[in-house]
């Protein structure tokens, strides 16, 4: 009589995932500096307008 796979102990175990790649890390490094770098341009445009600069 065949028995049914229930998920317990006896199932295979996916391996744990790797993790990012190296490009794919460095791409969200890079991500992460632009929209750091975008969001200090914007407070300081919203710095200069509220000084009456611009």
């Amino acid at each position: 009589m065949p028995t049914e796979d229930t998920g317990g102990p006896e199932a295979v175990e996916q391996p744990a995932d790797p993790g990012p790649t190296k490009a794919e890390r460095r791409l969200d490094r890079r991500i992460a500096v632009t929209m750091l770098f975008l969001e200090t341009a914007v407070l300081v445009t919203e710095l200069l307008r509220a000084l009456g600069v611009f």
